[in-house]
């Protein structure tokens, strides 16, 4: 597995230092660049992908669209998700995609029923067409630990993989403070993955869960004013759910965890505990 750098500057200046076998990213890593959302194509970019390129590293694109913005709708979106993939392979010579598309102009809503549809239709097109690898962005609006976080991070997971990707479990969509992540998470994500391709569950059983399952008890969060809602997504940070000398997962995330997967296992996903 190579190291993937994810700069938080734009600046081709801050990409293209980090270039450097001894001390930084290595010809067998890769760089993701993230353009801007509807289809723009920019010059610091385009930059950063001849430099990386010729210095022999991977090209990562991370995919946007906006649902609801000048991308349109839940149906125009998915084209426009998949227009952007396109692109950013002809233009950026990307070797493989990261898919944040669909997300909502009010961002945190990730796992509303359009937004899950819409990115479904992308990576299927994509998985089917495009001979890379594909990663699917797994995130939610709760923080960690909360309920609906892991419920979020299911019903993700469950499109993601029904839909032909591979899952890349993210920090809450709008984080309001640092160290919002768990690995505990990525290990309740990689069990239902595993599960799924290990019992064949199809689309329309994946559809079933989560619709009938899952959507009516997170759905509610975003009926709550953005300004409001901060209460009801709060959960804990990193240092909270780990003890920082064994770096082990506190009891109570653990007995979380457990709970989360015997509600899923209610539903259907087949664990092997």
């Amino acid at each position: 597995m190579h190291i993937l750098f994810y700069p938080t500057s734009p600046h081709p200046a801050a990409m293209i230092s980090a270039l450097d076998a001894a001390n930084g990213i290595r010809p067998t890593d890769a760089i993701e660049i993230s353009p801007l959302p509807e289809l723009k194509i920019e010059n610091n970019l385009l930059a950063v992908a001849v430099a990386v390129t010729e210095y022999g590293a991977f090209v990562n694109s991370d995919c946007a669209s906006i649902l609801g913005g000048f991308g349109g709708g839940p149906e125009e979106n998915a084209l426009i998700g998949l227009a952007q993939d396109i692109q950013v392979h002809l233009t950026y010579r990307c070797d493989y995609c990261s898919l944040a598309n669909a997300l909502p102009i009010d961002v945190e809503g990730v796992s509303l029923p359009a937004a899950l549809w819409s990115r479904s239709l992308n990576s299927l097109a994509y998985a089917r067409n495009v001979k890379t690898p594909v990663l699917s962005y797994v995130g939610s609006g709760p923080e960690p630990d909360n309920e609906n976080r892991w419920r979020e991070l299911a019903a993700q997971t469950m499109t993601a993989v029904a839909s032909g990707s591979h899952i890349d479990v993210v920090r809450p969509a709008r984080p309001y403070r640092p160290n919002l992540f768990s690995p505990l998470e990525i290990e309740f994500c990689a069990e239902i993955a595993h599960s799924m391709v290990r019992n064949k569950i199809s689309r329309e059983k994946v559809n079933e869960i989560i619709m009938e399952g899952l959507v009516p008890k997170y759905k509610p969060l975003y009926d709550t004013p953005t300004k409001n809602r901060y209460p009801r997504l709060k959960g804990r940070a990193f240092e909270e759910l780990y003890d920082m000398n064994t770096l082990k997962p506190i009891k109570e995330h653990v007995d979380n965890y457990h709970m989360a997967k015997n509600e899923l296992a209610s539903l259907g996903i087949e664990f092997q505990w």
